[in-house]
């Protein structure tokens, strides 16, 4: 599995403790994507064999559910099943929902909040914002990140959730990645499962089933 499906797992960085400074605005962050249909657009960097790797992608998370897109691959979750697209090779794999997805899927630890990172440190880093360094509390491939909230978005403007503004972190290879998070928009969870879904694929496509 490539590692760019690791990407926006940093979205699901949870932590079981978080030390004072910065903990209203980490509770608050995790308790808005917690009961919200959550929307983000971001921005990624990397280098892998000495070859700088950059890209985007949108993910949307609602309860257990996800789906994501990013340069040609598709990831959803009915938060029972993963399927795993790639378009261009038209290729798609199922596998079952279990701690063994843990690495190569976004809101797996989301929805499981405890266990998940411990928060080392926290570093103010201006007016409203707040650098939180993470450890993971269990083994899936990170061994270590980093997020910042903020009271306010890209534009300045103050909001009733903090925003995620960035985050790096680093694979148990030594491998590290940065984001820049574009935007992230909270609405009323109403989304059906069917929207987290795939869609667009035909008898063309070569489906491995391993549920």
């Amino acid at each position: 599995m490539s590692l760019l499906t690791l990407f926006p797992a940093i979205l699901s960085f949870i932590a079981v403790s978080v030390p004072d400074e910065g903990r209203d605005m980490y509770d608050a962050f995790v308790n808005k994507l917690a009961n919200s249909f959550v929307s983000v657009s971001y921005e990624y960097e990397t280098e892998i064999s000495g070859v700088k790797v950059v890209g985007e992608g949108n993910l949307f998370l609602q309860g257990r559910c996800y789906r994501y897109d990013t340069d040609g691959l598709t990831v959803c979750s009915d938060s029972r099943s993963i399927w795993i697209a790639d378009q261009a090779a038209r290729e798609m794999v199922i596998e079952p929902v279990d701690e063994s997805s843990l690495a190569v899927n976004p809101a797996t630890l989301l929805v499981n909040l405890a266990g998940a990172f411990t928060v080392k440190s926290t570093k103010k880093a201006g007016d409203g914002v707040v650098i939180y360094h993470l450890l993971p509390a269990i083994s899936f491939g990170i061994r270590e990140c980093s997020i910042t909230l903020s009271a306010s978005d890209t534009q300045g403007t103050s909001s009733t959730a903090p925003f995620l503004k960035n985050a790096s972190f680093t694979t148990d290879d030594g491998t590290a990645f940065s984001l820049v998070i574009k935007s992230v928009t909270f609405e009323e969870p109403s989304r059906s499962p069917e929207f987290f879904l795939p869609s667009g694929t035909d008898s063309d496509w070569v489906v491995t089933d391993l549920r």
